[in-house]
């Protein structure tokens, strides 16, 4: 899902998709110039492999997420890029990149099968 940034208004925009069994699902608003945020929750169960023994398992997800998007190059005011800002360069929000890049993030990390959830 793809969201036109000139259309995304001060007013939260819903929005709601589903890839690999995980629902990713929130708001979207437009903050500041070519600046926008967006509050999200990823639900549903992930496939792992646990680091220790090599053995796949599911874990259930349940992750609040908080992004700042901008349309173009963000350079904050006072000249220091920041680490927190996602920016995409063809006018668009792209969430479905977004939530793809949350899961492989979280594959990434070092999991075990017996790690409390």
């Amino acid at each position: 899902m793809r969201l036109p940034f000139h259309k995304i208004s001060q007013k939260p925009k819903p929005f709601a998709i589903t890839h690999e069994d995980m629902q990713f699902e929130g708001k979207i608003w437009h903050k500041e110039e070519r600046l926008y945020e967006l509050e999200a929750r990823i639900t549903g169960s992930i496939e792992l492999i646990c680091d220790r023994s090599g053995e796949e398992y599911t874990k259930q997800l349940d992750e609040h997420l908080h992004y700042l998007l901008c349309d173009g190059l963000y350079e904050s005011e006072l000249g220091n890029d920041t680490l927190e800002v996602v920016e995409f360069f063809d006018g668009f929000a792209d969430i479905e990149f977004l939530l793809q890049s949350e899961l492989e993030s979280i594959r990434l990390e070092y999991h075990t099968k017996d790690e409390k959830e």
